[in-house]
């Protein structure tokens, strides 16, 4: 199994046994939200590791939820409209409204198979739980790959999560009018602790690298580098690995 991060942000690829599916793509143009620049406009640092072009045939395109920046059309019209897409029942209404033709609506708690992928869809830590989705992969060989692009909520997690290879989720502490839209570096390391994951791999970084209303709004607490030495200090084992775009992780069999 491998996980490829594919920009700086939040777009993901995990290729396992000849299947390739990416998470929640923005690899074109800039990212804004209903209401244009003037509310909220994020372009990359880093260039995406590859266009959709580039992708060529991907077996299928996950997507956490039905906002701007994770749901980027600009990106998504790019590939086939042939190619599955698995989602809440919002972000399904978006895709089959783009015209796209193998639409998946996913809820919190089902198991499915993608491929050669084992997936269940896991429900996020509030003010998500209801709009959002985690999703646990796990290859024929038992790697397992746990993606919150929030927070994840420890109650809503299956016993398989206890035995996971990657943790993918948010680290800084984010706030919007003082509703969490992160953990925190607190509460996130009591999950890391818990689960234990031999990676961790750092996405939404540096959510204060945009513009607009929402993002003078925004109160951001903590860095990925501080949250490292927390964990050192906390003398857990999980090694953090903030990949750049184009980072690949290679999970040994």
């Amino acid at each position: 199994m491998r996980v490829e991060r594919l920009d700086d942000y939040q777009s993901w690829a995990i290729h396992a046994d000849g299947t390739t599916i990416v998470i929640d793509p923005w690899l074109v143009g800039e990212c804004t939200l209903p209401g244009g620049p003037r509310i909220f406009r994020r372009t990359h640092r880093e260039s995406p590791a590859r266009t959709p072009a580039q992708m060529g045939s991907v077996d299928a395109i996950f997507l956490t939820a039905h906002f701007g920046d994770h749901f980027h059309e600009p990106t998504l019209a790019a590939f086939s409209l042939d190619t599955p897409v698995y989602s809440t029942k919002w972000g399904g209404k978006r895709a089959e409204k783009m015209g796209f033709r193998n639409v998946h609506v996913m809820g919190a708690g089902e198991h499915w198979t993608c491929g050669k992928l084992n997936v269940t869809s896991i429900a996020p830590a509030f003010p998500y739980a209801h709009n959002s989705l985690g999703f646990l992969f796990e290859s024929a060989n038992a790697r397992r790959v746990l993606l919150e692009t929030h927070g994840v909520d420890r109650e809503s997690i299956p016993g398989a999560c206890k035995h996971i290879d990657v943790l993918i989720t948010a680290i800084e502490g984010v706030r919007l009018l003082g509703i969490p839209f992160t953990l925190g570096l607190e509460k996130l390391l009591e999950v890391v602790t818990d689960l234990s994951p031999t990676y961790l791999l750092p996405t939404g970084t540096r959510p204060e690298m945009s513009e607009g209303i929402i993002s003078k709004l925004l109160s951001v607490k903590g860095t990925v580098e501080e949250f490292e030495q927390m964990l050192r200090g906390a003398g857990a084992t999980t090694r953090m690995d903030l990949l750049p775009s184009g980072g690949i992780l290679e999970l040994n069999s």
